[in-house]
């Protein structure tokens, strides 16, 4: 499957002086939506892959209003709001998801060695407050977006070990042998799960979360298949353990998430039919999917936001857009542009200068015994997992 050209127009229609705007009407920018950390995390993480794209350009300005705006809703305490604007003492807007989004932007900016030093060290300033939070964390989406960040940060093996043994004792509760989940309900940007354990797994050098990594998304490429093409789970009902599977609205991010998880999975076991599974699930938005419609228009940058019943919804707003790019980017840096700097040390750099906390004492990581080892076989891929 061959890319198509890289197309920043909409992402800069979306995006103003303060960010990049929540929601469109069709193409256009919904300013009453407002903006938020979510988006705003994943306009970041894209700014710094752009920049690897592109070591010789200067600094992007798209990087400068990102980190600006993170700093922006970041408590004094070191938590991230999800609201613009919003009053920092409102105990409503306590997103685990968004936290661990803004970390992981956070640790991306700090590893980015062509961002200017002053961005840099807002990102080290912001992660410095932040991660003390980490330890407290709660739910799974909130630990698998901070690890996303924490296993990038050389310094930062304990937080690392803590966050993917909080994932890892998930799946132990809620998995089995036809359900391969960390919960008992798949719902929404599911690839994050598996993609933070197969980065914990390259950081750490641990089996237990090889293992469950890769478990647990050959489960999600089983039960996201119709047809022989990538299918969503429907947010319009999810799908439970021994419920029915919605099939309907399928969402842009899953599509996003999963080929980043197929990327992640193949810097760890260097099995190239990972690779083909990255491209076969990003083919979803190019029309590799149910209807047979691209949701993608290469010509003005937009992504529709869903698949529904019988067309696409043609809102075209960020988290979308940026579900699209951020595999995009992934993509090309595994076809040579090096953005993941594939088969070289990556974390074999000078330390990222962050002081990482040490845990609340009823907090350290607890050790779990290792999986068996297992053979995940499936029509895409056949894949003997391999022990560090």
């Amino acid at each position: 499957m061959n890319l198509p050209p890289l197309s920043l127009h909409h992402l800069h229609c979306l995006t103003d002086a303060t960010g990049i705007i929540q929601h469109a009407r069709l193409s256009i920018p919904d300013r009453h939506s407002g903006y938020t950390g979510d988006d705003n995390s994943r306009a970041l993480v894209l700014a710094v892959h752009l920049q690897a794209l592109r070591p010789r350009a200067p600094a992007d300005q798209l990087l400068r209003t990102y980190v600006a705006f993170l700093r922006s809703v970041q408590r004094p305490d070191g938590w991230f709001m999800n609201l613009a604007g919003d009053d920092p003492a409102n105990p409503d807007d306590l997103s685990e998801d968004c936290f661990g989004r803004c970390v992981w932007a956070c640790a991306e900016v700090v590893q980015c060695e062509t961002a200017p030093p002053a961005m840099r060290d807002t990102g080290r300033a912001m992660l410095q407050a932040a991660l003390p939070h980490a330890w407290r964390l709660q739910t799974i989406r909130g630990c698998a977006n901070a690890l996303l960040g924490a296993a990038l940060l050389p310094d930062a093996g304990d937080v690392t070990a803590y966050l993917a043994d909080r994932l890892v004792a998930a799946y132990g509760r809620s998995a089995d042998r036809e359900w391969r989940w960390f919960e008992p309900i798949l719902t929404y940007d599911l690839g994050r799960m598996p993609q933070a354990l197969f980065r914990a797994a390259r950081r750490l050098c641990d089996a237990r979360y090889h293992e469950v990594a890769e478990a647990t998304l050959a489960f999600l490429l089983q039960v996201q298949t119709a047809d022989g093409v990538f299918a969503p789970i429907g947010s319009k009902g999810w799908y439970a353990r021994g419920g029915e599977r919605a099939i309907w609205d399928q969402q842009s991010l899953e599509a996003g998430a999963l080929a980043e998880a197929c990327i992640d999975a193949y810097a760890v076991t260097h099995h190239a039919g990972y690779i083909d599974l990255a491209r076969w699930a990003f083919d979803w938005y190019l029309g590799g999917n149910m209807l047979r419609i691209p949701l993608h228009d290469p010509a003005t940058g937009r992504c529709f936001d869903a698949l529904t019943p019988g067309r696409p919804n043609l809102n075209c707003g960020a988290e979308s857009l940026l579900s699209y790019l951020l595999a995009y980017t992934a993509l090309r840096g595994v076809e040579g542009l090096a953005i993941w700097r594939r088969g070289a040390p990556l974390f074999a750099r000078t330390g990222s200068g962050v002081r990482i906390p040490s845990p609340p004492p009823d907090q350290s990581p607890r050790g779990f015994q290792p999986f068996s080892s297992t053979i995940i076989e499936m029509n895409f891929i056949d894949v003997r997992l391999r022990r560090c």
